[in-house]
């Protein structure tokens, strides 16, 4: 009987896709349902746009306590879905700010001082990471997302460093785009 060796070099990493390290840097996010926003030069009903940083996608699931005799047993809750913290790349041409800013404001109307309806805010959407080919390899598709918090840097003349825009969305599902049955 022939037994199996681990290899010692990387030479059996050579030319396979498996071993294509997983980079951090290629992630986009698409937020579907946005039509109402009056923005100009938008003829669809999606956007995409240009994550800089983002946070880990963090669920679990609660726990239900049922007390029997002298002991408890615990039986599976309800899931919960952490907020999503994300940083954008703002370029003027995309109106990345414009975009963020009119969806906050279904929210909450700064001018009107209203907050808005479930049914306008709450968008689905989706978190794509690429490959560095640009071909897809994860997602994670986001169901009642809406922006909780939304913060634009600071300017700063004589700088060259690009403007970020901070937002936390809020969702009430996450599903992730691969079979974990």
């Amino acid at each position: 009987m022939a037994s199996y060796v681990e290899p010692i070099g990387a030479y059996h990493m050579i030319g396979k896709d498996a071993y294509e390290p997983q980079r951090s840097t290629n992630y986009w996010i698409h937020i579907y349902g946005l039509d109402d926003l009056g923005l100009k030069n938008n003829a669809t009903d999606e956007i995409t746009l240009c994550v800089n940083k983002i946070d880990g996608i963090d669920y679990s699931v609660g726990s239900i306590e049922v007390p029997y005799g002298n002991t408890k047993v615990k039986f599976a809750g309800l899931p919960e879905f952490k907020d999503i913290n994300i940083v954008f790349n703002d370029f003027i041409g995309k109106n990345t700010q414009e975009i963020l800013s009119k969806w906050f404001a279904l929210v909450f109307n700064p001018d009107t001082q209203v907050i808005g309806r479930a049914s306008r805010y709450k968008k689905s959407g989706q978190i794509i990471e690429t490959a560095p080919d640009g071909s897809m390899e994860r997602s994670w598709t986001l169901y009642g997302a809406w922006p909780s918090n939304l913060s634009i840097d600071g300017h700063e003349y004589g700088s060259d460093s690009q403007v970020k825009i901070n937002m936390t969305l809020k969702v009430d599902y996450v599903k992730p785009g691969w079979s974990l049955a």
